[in-house]
């Protein structure tokens, strides 16, 4: 995969928030994900782990989301590894060996263009554009983080991205 794909990623997110009759935060990816049939399993890393927000593991269906972390984190590692499963699940049935755990890398930081598109599923899914639009012009950034249960990072992301997409 040379370049990520956002259209494709903010496609996938617009799709489960529809199917899922989603229409205001806070959005629950434990909740879609299990609607799909993934298990989330909240675990204790081994301690060489812990830089590792978490993994899906296909042939399980199963999310495994560090329980070190803190739930903002959680929900966003849950909905991370959840457009992974929805975005990339053919590229880990070819390539099982290649694609079996990758870390996360932060939101604005990502390198890797599968990793990207996870992020962007993720925000997208987390922090609809239309919503924060509706809630943003009555509420901090803080305000924000609250009512969609995400990081001031994520915020800060998502509105940063919105004014590009405004300008």
């Amino acid at each position: 995969m040379a370049e990520a794909d956002f259209r494709k990623a903010e496609a996938a997110a617009r799709k489960v928030l529809r199917d899922s009759h989603i229409t205001r935060p806070p959005i629950v990816p434990r909740e879609i994900a299990e609607s799909y049939g993934l298990r989330v399993q909240v675990v204790i890393l081994p301690e060489h782990l812990q830089q590792v927000a978490g993994f899906i593991d296909f042939a399980d269906r199963t999310i495994f989301v560090n329980e070190s972390d803190h739930y903002n984190r959680q929900t966003f590692t849950i909905a991370h590894e959840l457009g992974h499963f929805l975005l990339h699940k053919d590229l880990f049935d070819q390539h099982p060996e290649q694609y079996n755990v990758l870390l996360r890398e932060p939101i604005g930081a990502a390198t890797d263009p599968i990793e990207k598109e996870a992020n962007a599923f993720a925000a997208d899914l987390l922090v609809p554009l239309d919503l924060l639009n509706l809630y943003r012009r009555y509420a901090t950034e803080d305000d924000l983080a609250k009512l969609f249960a995400v990081s001031k990072e994520v915020i800060g992301y998502r509105l940063k991205f919105a004014s590009k997409i405004s300008a």
